[in-house]
């Protein structure tokens, strides 16, 4: 019988110790790749900007780096490359780009951040490459554009753009929709896709307003009901104090079209910007949005053009 019962074995701490690297290196040496951001400012100062990473089909994380003297750093893993956002509490909008593995440069323009220069994301420089090919983001472009890339991380963004700027029919949004493939199926905004079109889907001409709340200028929450119009259509108009386009829209609809109650609904007043509930249920992700409804709070017409408004008045749907 041995007397000494740890003779020949190597010592329980060892292998604590060495069961603890290996559950620290192991998912790091699987799943994560090292990213890291350098940030330039252009109007320099000091801020704290946020970095969210929609990567692949994990939850968003956000990071966040102190902006000092015009420069600020990021550094962490991801699974590959993926939809990302920077912003700050001063933008208005984010900056939002594809970051993959290695290291990026970013030249961050908080007042425009459409004018900001990524350096170092291959998918990044690929993805505004299209864009750049598509002026005024015209609709058969994108449409060729998504068909040749069905299967890139970005498509699921590229069809997010068509559908924001082309009047599609739900149909043909989800026909599109079927053919991504490959690595655009484990990115994170084809989940929201999904879960957007669903929602679309419920949402169709005859149905009822679901029963929603928005928040006024002054913080108050309000039913959306109780802003509509029983004796006329309504128009439901989201948009944004910043956004001009919006408010070109709002004038030009009250002007040409006194027989509608128009209703102005502004993220700048909802504490969850874009997250807030209404914007959720109604799968609402571009502004300026349009809904007509009757007077009867019904669907008309779900996610309307202003150009369609004609059209989609003379309709006896309405009434």
């Amino acid at each position: 019988m041995n007397a000494n019962p740890t003779k020949g074995r190597r010592p329980p701490r060892l292998w604590a110790f060495l069961a603890v690297v290996l559950l620290t290196l192991g998912p790091v040496a699987t799943y994560g790749q090292a990213c890291r951001l350098h940030v330039q400012a252009a109007n320099g100062g000091r801020a704290t900007l946020l970095l969210t990473l929609y990567d692949a089909d994990t939850v968003p994380r956000r990071l966040r780096a102190a902006l000092r003297n015009g420069e600020a750093d990021f550094s962490t893993t991801i699974k590959g490359p993926c939809y990302a956002e920077l912003s700050t509490k001063q933008a208005k909008q984010p900056l939002t780009l594809f970051v993959e593995p290695g290291d990026i440069q970013v030249r961050y323009n908080m007042a425009q951040p459409e004018q900001s220069a990524v350096s170092g994301s291959r998918t990044n420089s690929q993805y505004r490459y299209l864009l750049e090919q598509c002026p005024d983001y015209e609709s058969d472009c994108l449409q060729q554009a998504l068909q040749q890339n069905a299967s890139q991380v970005f498509a699921p963004q590229l069809l997010t753009m068509l559908m924001q700027h082309a009047a599609l029919p739900l149909g043909e949004q989800q026909a599109l929709f079927a053919q991504l493939s490959g690595d655009a199926t484990s990115a994170y905004p084809y989940h929201l896709l999904a879960a957007r079109l669903g929602r679309a889907a419920s949402l169709q001409p005859g149905q009822p307003l679901p029963n929603l709340a928005c928040t006024t200028a002054d913080g108050k929450q309000q039913p959306l009901s109780a802003m509509l119009d029983k004796q006329r259509p309504n128009l439901l108009l989201v948009g944004a104090t910043w956004c001009s386009q919006c408010q070109q829209v709002a004038a030009r609809v009250a002007k040409q079209h006194p027989e509608v109650n128009l209703v102005s609904l502004n993220l700048d007043h909802e504490p969850k910007g874009w997250d807030a509930p209404y914007m959720q249920a109604l799968a609402i992700d571009h502004i300026p949005f349009l809904l007509l409804l009757d007077a009867n709070g019904r669907i008309v017409h779900y996610d309307l053009r202003e150009w369609q408004l004609d059209d989609a008045l003379a309709s006896p749907n309405h009434k």
